[in-house]
Parts: structure tokens; C-alpha cells; sequence
């Protein structure tokens, strides 16, 4: 009996050797391991699921097979924007822009990976460090800003 025109089933332990443009691992973590890693057959591995990779290193190995990976992190930001955007004022406006970043993001990763010659996982890792290192300096110039310090 056939699914639907075009779908192929497959048994969940053959799923991640299926010929396809992108693996899409929506659930456990750690599916990029070395048991995995030579079975995939995906020109692309982007999901939901967290901490895709089991270890740093094979975001190194997907670069080097040809396999481009879209860190988790970068991709699934949405829902922590929500979780953001809800602790504000909502604006549903305002959460589709934030969104929509996620895209520019995305790419914007891919492109320094690329310039860089390092995995997108490492690129991803890098960018987010930098962010996190241009947030305490602005924290710090915001906390030594002198309006600031006489209201202290």
C-alpha cells in the first residue's frame, strides 16, 4: 500500500541512510555520531532537535563529507524569542520580525563558515561567543553610563 505519489517508508533504523536533500532530526539528540555519521546520505542535516551533535568534532566531519549542517541553535531560536517576547509586551508583529532574523542568521553563518574555512558548527560557535562578548560590554558601558551611576 502506498502512503501518498512520491513517499517512500522506511524503517526508523534505515531512515538515516535514505538518499535525500536534507535530514531533518526533529527529536533525540546526538544523532551525529561516529556510529551515524557514514550512513548519511542528505546533502543537508537541519532539525529541531537539540545538540545534534554528539561531539564538536563531527560538525568538522559533516563539513568535510560535503554535508551542510545548520546548528541547532541558530535555526531553532525561534521559540526562545517567543519565550522572550512573552515575558515583554507580546507583539506578534514584533516576534514575526525577530523571526524572520533567523533566516539572515542562518545564512549569515553559512557565508563566514565558508570565508572562514571552518565547519558551520564552529562559525556558529564562534559568532555566538562574539555576540555574547559585545552584550557585556554594552552591559558595561550601560552600567557606567553617568546618568546611570548617580541613580545608583
Amino acid at each position: 500500500m502506498e502512503a501518498a505519489p512520491g513517499v517512500e517508508i522506511v524503517a526508523p533504523h534505515d531512515i538515516l541512510e535514505v538518499k535525500c536533500d536534507v535530514l531533518a532530526p526533529c527529536a533525540l539528540g546526538g544523532i551525529v555520531n561516529d556510529d551515524t555519521i557514514d550512513r548519511f546520505r542528505c546533502k543537508i542535516i537541519a532539525g529541531a532537535a537539540n545538540n545534534q551533535l554528539l561531539e564538536d568534532r563531527h560538525g568538522i566531519e559533516l563539513t568535510q563529507r560535503g554535508i551542510l549542517y545548520a546548528p541547532d541553535y541558530v535555526i531553532n531560536a525561534g521559540g526562545l524569542m517567543n519565550v522572550y517576547l512573552e515575558l515583554e509586551r507580546y507583539s506578534q508583529k514584533r516576534a514575526y520580525r525577530l523571526i524572520r532574523n533567523i533566516f539572515t542568521n542562518t545564512l549569515r553563518i553559512f557565508r563566514f563558515a565558508e570565508e572562514s574555512g571552518l565547519s558551520t558548527s564552529e562559525a556558529a560557535d564562534r559568532v555566538a561567543v562574539e555576540r555574547m562578548h559585545e552584550i557585556a560590554r554594552l552591559k558595561v558601558c550601560y552600567n557606567n553610563f553617568p546618568s546611570r551611576a548617580k541613580r545608583r
